[in-house]
């Protein structure tokens, strides 16, 4: 024997497949075992360094206020003036029911929206 363990089942066919497998098994174990030793070898780290999470120099909320703040870009982000976008949402709070959640207010919640 070469040092692998073998199974007997009693039927030749179910032996010899599952054998093969345990060999197979050997054999892919021992190719990377040796690549673990190669890669150990070299200097360079397995997998490149994670990134420190990006940290947001703003608020969603703050954000939306700066928008609401210059009538062009709050345009160009929610595609209507600051005072539609307020009456909607006064709309919505009051008629409809819209509520923040947690840490997130219903203006931000609508901005996300729109």
């Amino acid at each position: 024997m070469d040092g692998h363990q073998y199974v007997q089942t009693g039927d030749p066919n179910t032996d010899y497949a599952l054998n093969m497998a345990i060999k197979l098994a050997a054999v892919a174990s021992s190719l990377a075992e040796a690549a673990i030793r190669e890669q150990e070898s070299e200097d360079e780290p397995l997998a490149a360094p994670i990134p420190a999470p990006l940290v947001p120099k703003i608020t969603g909320k703050q954000w939306v206020y700066q928008n609401l703040a210059d009538e062009k870009r709050c345009f160009q982000n929610f595609r209507m003036k600051p005072a539609h976008l307020l009456n909607l949402h006064e709309t919505l709070v009051n008629e409809y029911g819209l509520c923040g959640t947690g840490q997130t207010g219903s203006l931000e919640k609508l901005a996300i929206f729109v």
